[in-house]
């Protein structure tokens, strides 16, 4: 794959969101936004400073907030989960140690 087509990136990235593999669904729409060497010297945040976009840097970072959005609500997900899993834990040791009381 030629590293300067940066279409594709965009397309690499769709489909490793779709297969929910989110680091490279980020490598892959991070590269799509630098689509020049005058981007690469730059932050993401300076690209959205400068106020000039290609339609295909709209396109990923579209992409990249919703990996970022959906990375996000993962981890929120299993921790909620998590804590849900501890809480029931320690209420079946309070009830065991309250039978063994009684």
């Amino acid at each position: 794959m030629d590293p300067t087509a940066y279409s594709i990136w965009y397309h690499v990235g769709c489909l490793s969101h779709s297969l929910k593999n989110l680091r490279f669904a980020r490598l892959a729409y991070e590269n799509g936004i630098f689509t020049n060497e005058e981007t690469r010297k730059k932050s993401v945040l300076d690209v959205i400073r400068s106020g000039r976009f290609t339609p295909i840097q709209w396109n990923c970072f579209e992409g990249l907030c919703k990996v970022s959005f959906f990375y996000c609500k993962t981890i929120l997900e299993y921790r909620v989960d998590h804590i849900m899993y501890v809480f029931r834990f320690y209420a079946i040791l309070v009830i065991i140690s309250l039978v063994n009381i009684i």
